[in-house]
C-alpha cells in the first residue's frame, strides 16, 4: 500500500493528539517537503484532514519525521495536534550571534546544548533562541538562567546549565602549568 502511496507522489503519516485520537493521513510529497523547510518542528501550522468528504483544519506540530534510509526524502511524518489553549513543552534550536571577546586570545566557542526545552502556549513558540555571545572572555560560559527569552516562554529545567561557553585554545592549559612547574624548580 505504502509503496503505490509513494509512487503517487504521497508519503504516509499519522496525526494524533492529547486526546488519544489517531488518523492515518497522506500528504503530498513537495507540499510536505516545503512545509518542513519552513516550519520545521517547532512552529503550528494548520493541517487540513479529509475524513469521508468533511474536511477538518487542525493546528498541528511535527512531532516526528522518518527519512527514507538510502534515499533522501522524508518516508513517514507524524503530526501532533495542539490545542492552542494549553502550554507544551518543547524543544528550540540555539541560535548563537556575535563574535566573542575570547577569540582575540584564541579561544574557542562551544555550544554545550544546541536545543533548549521550552514552556509556553503553541502560538508563542520561538523559531530559536537567540543568546549574543560578544561579551564572552575565555572560561566564561552564558546559563540557562541567564538566557532571554521571549515574553511568555519559559526555560523547562531542573538545574541551571551552560548552554555556551569559551574555551582557553588547546594546548594553552598545559603551557600555563609547564610554566607553572618551571618556576618552582628554579627557586628550589
Amino acid at each position: 500500500f505504502n509503496r503505490r502511496l509513494r509512487s503517487e507522489g504521497f508519503e504516509p503519516g499519522v496525526y494524533y493528539d492529547a486526546k488519544g485520537k489517531n488518523v492515518a493521513v497522506q500528504v503530498l510529497r513537495i507540499p510536505l517537503e516545503k512545509i518542513f523547510s519552513k516550519v520545521k518542528t517547532s512552529r503550528v501550522f494548520d493541517l487540513q484532514i479529509n475524513d469521508g468528504g468533511a474536511a477538518e483544519k487542525k493546528p498541528v506540530l511535527i512531532k516526528e519525521v522518518h527519512y527514507h534510509p538510502v534515499k533522501s526524502r522524508i518516508d513517514h511524518i507524524d503530526f501532533y495536534g495542539v490545542d492552542l489553549t494549553l502550554e507544551l513543552k518543547i524543544q528550540v534550536p540555539v541560535e548563537v550571534v556575535g563574535k566573542h571577546k575570547g577569540a582575540i586570545d584564541g579561544g574557542v566557542l562551544e555550544i554545550y546544548r544546541d536545543m533548549i526545552e521550552v514552556s509556553c502556549l503553541p502560538t508563542a513558540i520561538p523559531e530559536s533562541v537567540v543568546i549574543d555571545v560578544s561579551e564572552l572572555g575565555i572560561n566564561q560560559n552564558v546559563s540557562i538562567r541567564d538566557v532571554k527569552l521571549p515574553e511568555g516562554v519559559k526555560a523547562v529545567f531542573e538545574e541551571s546549565f551552560a548552554v555556551v561557553g569559551v574555551s582557553a585554545p588547546s594546548g594553552a592549559e598545559e603551557k600555563a602549568a609547564g610554566e607553572a612547574g618551571a618556576g618552582e624548580g628554579e627557586g628550589a
